[in-house]
């Protein structure tokens, strides 16, 4: 009988890839988002299609107009998401492109991961800062929307499923 590989109690977690849909991170982003927003006042949507899409309703005045705001996404190297801002409205206005991303700054609930940057242009999306309950660590791959390839990756840490990691009995280096 062949005793087990150890290296895998010298690791602190395993790591899988998933591969997913637009479809899929639209359904998954939305519901998170009607969560978030079900005791507010705001308003939005996101549409993953040729580009991340944005849509809601911004507050003027007395009034609200619509918003609707074009992202092109670019995965970075530690897996967190940057949408770089591709176009922006806010109803007929004619507003610089930073001050209408200061107003929604300022304006929409966003989750504490994600970071809104009038000056960059983007949206910062900190998928390495998620807390998700598991344990678990999510980090984009890829995220090619024009052939509808997402993926992104899972780290599994050992303790979340009550594995302890132990030194390398073999190792005599201490």
């Amino acid at each position: 009988l062949k005793q087990s590989n150890v290296e895998y109690k010298q690791e602190a977690s395993s790591e899988f890839v998933v591969r997913t849909t637009k479809e899929n991170v639209n359904n998954l982003v939305n519901a998170y988002l009607d969560k978030l927003l079900a005791n507010t006042n705001h308003r939005y949507s996101v549409h993953l299609a040729e580009e991340v899409q944005l849509f809601g309703e911004l507050p003027i005045f007395s009034t609200t107009v619509p918003l609707l705001i074009y992202f092109d996404p670019l995965v970075q190297e530690n897996g967190d998401l940057a949408l770089k801002l591709k176009s922006i409205s806010v109803g007929q206005m004619r507003l610089p492109n930073k001050r209408i991303m200061q107003y929604v700054s300022n304006y929409l609930a966003v989750p504490e991961w994600v970071e809104i940057r009038p000056e960059e242009e983007e949206v910062y999306v900190y998928v390495s800062k998620m807390d998700v309950r598991s344990n678990f660590r999510v980090a984009f791959e890829k995220f090619d929307l024009e052939n509808d390839e997402i993926a992104f990756k899972i780290e599994v840490p050992y303790r979340t499923l009550g594995i302890e990691t132990i030194d390398d009995p073999m190792d005599t280096s201490e």
